[in-house]
Order: structure tokens, then sequence, then C-alpha cells
């Protein structure tokens, strides 16, 4: 996909993400339409276009929710997008549409807000 940098080839092993031991998000990669591989999942690190997510939620949204601590999470990501500093990695799959968020919207919403172009992706493989 253009616009898409390969950081790391990988493989990358679950267990070295910085979100590694995540229930939801483990739980979320032992599903079949992420893989099934669960805890065994690879991945590499791309830098990803926002728009190759699609429509970004609006982090008002989380608001509307009633998760007002995930509205202030996003404000305070768009900051730190804004600011140029280093804003941890989702955790993506590329798909036949483009790109899709397993873990990470409060990152791709602040992302958006912010006007980044790109943001670090851990693309599952497989």
């Amino acid at each position: 996909m253009a616009g898409v940098t390969v950081i790391d080839p990988g493989p990358i092993p679950y267990r070295a993400l910085p979100c590694a031991g995540d229930p939801v998000l483990e739980a979320d990669l032992s599903q079949a339409w992420f893989g099934g591989a669960g805890a065994a999942s690879e991945f590499r690190l791309v830098e990803v276009p926002v728009e190759a997510f699609g429509r970004a939620p609006d982090p008002e949204s989380f608001l509307l929710d009633g998760d007002e601590s995930g509205w202030e999470l996003c404000l305070g990501l768009a900051d730190a997008f804004r600011a140029g500093e280093e804003v941890p990695a989702v955790v993506a799959r590329r798909h036949e549409d483009g790109w899709e968020i397993i873990d990470g919207w409060h990152r791709l919403a602040a992302a958006a807000h912010a006007g980044a172009g790109a943001l670090r992706a851990y693309e599952l493989l497989g």
C-alpha cells in the first residue's frame, strides 16, 4: 500500500510488544478473523497514513458515549502528536479496503484530530 513505511520488518512476537499481556487484545487476537493465533501472533512495525484507516472517530464520540476519561485521553494524545512526541503504536491489520485497528482507537482519533499524517502500527502478520 502506498505511503506505508516499514520500520521493523519483524517478525516481532506478541510478547515483545509494549502492550503484551493485555487480556482484551489477546482475546481479540484469538478470534478467527484476526488469524486465531492469540499470544503466538507476530507483527512488523510500520508507519501508516492516518487516512488509510478510513474515517477516524472524533474524540468527542468518546464523550458522547459517556467515556470522559477516553475523551481526555484523546485530547492529551492529540497534544502529544502536535508536539512531535512519541505516541505508542497501535495494533492493526491490513485488509482489502485499507487498515483496521485492533487496539488503539483513542490513538487513531487523536492522530486524526491533531492532523498527524501518519501513525506507527504493529501490523499483524499472517
